[in-house]
């Protein structure tokens, strides 16, 4: 599967039909669990891929929103965990993973911030924010977060 077909449907609910199909499509168990009291995410791998969902309660996202349901969760964050990832996949605005971070600063521009301390980017890409965490000597990528950022 191509991520890049996940990244639309980031800020969708679990109702669009679209995620419905994406997590028949893995075998993930519908309707989703719900987030533990006080929290208010739900993180769903999908097997057999290096991909990990992460839906939250659309109250904490879009509060006071009458579009949604008590308790409706959101899709909100896709994880990729590359070292699980079999060969190389795109990421918004065709850069391929694996990556070193000047390559990465070269298709993204400068990041809107970065760890002082973890070798850690992010950049606000389209509608999405794109976190890359890479390796100690930023030749690679460990792992990719790409979240909702608003229409």
């Amino acid at each position: 599967m191509d991520v890049m077909d996940i990244v639309p449907l980031l800020g969708k609910s679990e109702r669009d039909e679209a995620v419905q199909s994406l997590l028949k499509r893995f075998g993930v168990d519908q309707p989703l669990p719900r987030p533990k009291r006080d929290e208010s995410q739900v993180n769903v791998e999908l097997e057999g891929t290096a991909l990990e969902l992460a839906f939250f309660d659309a109250e904490s996202m879009f509060p006071g929103d009458s579009r949604y349901l008590e308790g409706e969760l959101i899709l909100q964050t896709l994880f990729i965990h590359t070292a699980a990832a079999q060969g190389k996949f795109r990421l918004p605005k065709g850069l391929e993973v694996p990556a070193d971070r000047k390559k990465a600063r070269e298709v993204y521009g400068a990041p809107e911030w970065s760890s002082p301390v973890m070798k850690n980017d992010r950049w606000k890409v389209d509608n999405t924010k794109v976190l890359l965490c890479f390796t100690p000597d930023e030749k690679g990528v460990k792992q990719v977060a790409i979240s909702y950022a608003g229409a």
